[in-house]
């Protein structure tokens, strides 16, 4: 029994061998039919990773290449620019101490001098405003409904004024509309003097240009005489009025029928003022226990006023009617507005 399971064993492995060979044959002859391939598998499925997307900032002037410079477009600026010590982004750069309020409001940061870096933190600056006039540089860029106000400044040292010296700077301001210059006002023809004054803030409604002429200094350096607030039409040139001394320095604001100014220094009297628009009478003034060093509205009826020491607080009365009054309203120490 042995021996017959062996055998048949034996054949049964032979018969397996021959047939392995055949179908080896088979594979190798030139004709043979093709084996059926044998599907793969799908690869799993794969999920793409979206790119991350850059969150979408508010529609700012369009920023291109440094060729943009001069193209009449209020929605392009050039990437950077350079004149002088002035150097401008876009987008601007911020402000590195944006709650600073020194006694120039501007829109560059740096110190003044010429040789100093500084640098543009206002809005940004269409290619077709110039960055310069002669040697003064831009210092504020600003809108009056459909025009383009912007102010030069020589910094000390480039030409009519120098650090420590009482020669006035030369300030200039130039209007644009669609792209193209259409008033130019050299502010140093209006101020009533060539020295101990400065311009410490511009502003363009409707116009007209409203701008004071500071003391660089203390007031009896300049006899008392500084410090005014001037109103000059920009499509005539002609000096429309200008306020008795001591109005204003730093910042002021201008609303609808009425400006609201500062004046004060080390040891000498700090006020606020109310002037009329129409003409430059003041018609208020309250005191303040220390130089002012902002304005800001706080709703229609209510300004707080930024002083070295904290703030003050006002309620705007009849500044609708001929009889505006600011009505003290409280006080806080140790926080100024935008501070």
């Amino acid at each position: 029994m042995r021996r017959l399971a062996t055998a048949h064993t034996r054949t049964t492995l032979r018969a397996t061998s021959l047939a392995i060979a055949a179908l080896s044959a088979m594979a190798c002859r030139p004709n043979a039919a093709p084996l059926a391939p044998v599907a793969a598998a799908p690869p799993p499925a794969v999920t793409p990773i979206a790119p991350a997307v850059a969150p979408t900032l508010a529609p700012e002037p369009v920023t291109i290449a440094p060729s943009g410079e001069g193209r009449c477009e209020r929605d392009v600026a050039p990437l950077e620019r350079h004149v002088g010590d002035l150097v401008v982004h876009a987008p601007p750069d911020v402000a590195k101490d944006p709650g600073f309020r020194g006694r120039l409001r501007a829109h560059t940061e740096g110190a003044l001098s010429r040789g100093e870096s500084r640098v543009w933190v206002g809005p940004s600056v269409p290619g077709f405003i110039p960055l310069s006039l002669d040697t003064t540089e831009l210092f504020l860029l600003e809108r009056d409904g459909d025009v383009d106000v912007a102010l030069y400044r020589d910094p000390y040292g480039a030409s009519s004024c120098t650090l420590g010296s009482p020669n006035n700077c030369r300030f200039v301001v130039r209007g644009f509309r669609d792209c193209q210059p259409i008033y130019t006002l050299e502010l140093g023809e209006y101020l009533s003097r060539k020295d101990r004054l400065e311009v410490q803030d511009l502003r363009v409604v409707d116009g007209t240009a409203y701008f004071n002429e500071a003391c660089q200094s203390y007031s009896k350096e300049a006899g008392g005489k500084c410090s005014a607030l001037l109103a000059v039409d920009t499509r005539t040139g002609k000096l429309l009025w200008r306020t008795k001394p001591r109005v204003s320095n730093n910042r002021f604001l201008v609303l609808d029928r009425y400006i609201i100014s500062g004046y004060g220094f080390t040891a000498e009297p700090d006020a606020i003022f109310v002037i009329r628009r129409a003409d430059g009478v003041v018609m208020h003034r309250a005191k303040l226990r220390t130089a002012h060093e902002d304005l800001v509205l706080e709703g229609a009826d209510r300004l707080t006023v930024g002083l070295y020491d904290g703030t003050a607080q006002f309620e705007l009365r009849g500044f609708d009617g001929d009889t505006p009054t600011l009505v003290p309203a409280g006080a806080s120490r140790g926080r100024r507005p935008g501070g």
